[in-house]
């Protein structure tokens, strides 16, 4: 198995002469580009993108192009949540970041239990990373479902004139905000 060195291409350099674990590691968003066209980016990612696009027998200007869609598509997609209205703004988290999560969660895993299994065994810090991640992953499930059931309809209901006032919130805030602490807790730092 060959592995990644830990070497950027310099400045300039075209996607198509960069290798797979570089561009990846400059933006892991373009992971799922290369997953979806079943392309290795982790053991074999010591190929350049010209090298892997052969490899699969796909253009390799074409798959440079998704991979510059998708930096584009990251930066205009901006916009201020803070300026929405307390129910609204509830949707977004729900429908933008809660919905990334539960996308994104059962590939990561995946990844990270692949990852575990095929490499853990002569580093044994890959197993225990999947282990952290596995546990994060499920309390963040379980986080999410806390807000989406219990606090968002406190608070949507508080905005529509409905709720018993702010102090109705304190218990949930408090332990959405514990759980947060606790999710910290568990990252080595």
């Amino acid at each position: 198995m060959s592995h990644v060195p830990n070497v950027f291409s310099p400045e300039g350099t075209p996607l198509i002469d960069r290798t797979v674990g570089e561009l990846v590691a400059e933006r892991p968003g373009r992971s799922r580009i290369f997953q979806g066209l079943g392309m290795d980016f982790c053991c074999q990612g010591n190929k350049t993108l010209a090298q892997a696009c052969e490899k699969k027998g796909l253009k390799p200007e074409f798959v440079a192009q998704l991979l510059e869609e998708e930096g584009k598509q990251k930066a205009s997609e901006g916009s201020n949540p803070a300026s929405l209205p307390p129910a609204e703004l509830c949707n977004y988290i729900v429908s933008t970041h809660h919905q990334f999560l539960r996308d994104e969660l059962p590939r990561l895993f995946a990844m990270s239990q692949r990852v575990a299994h095929v490499h853990g065994g002569h580093t044994p810090s890959l197993v225990e990373v999947f282990e952290v991640f596995a546990g994060l992953a499920k309390e963040l499930e379980d986080h999410m479902g806390k807000e989406e059931k219990v606090l968002f309809p406190a608070v949507a209901k508080l905005a529509a004139g409905e709720g018993a006032g702010l102090d109705s919130l304190d218990g949930p805030v408090e332990c959405m905000l514990h759980e947060h602490d606790d999710a910290g807790a568990a990252l080595p730092s």
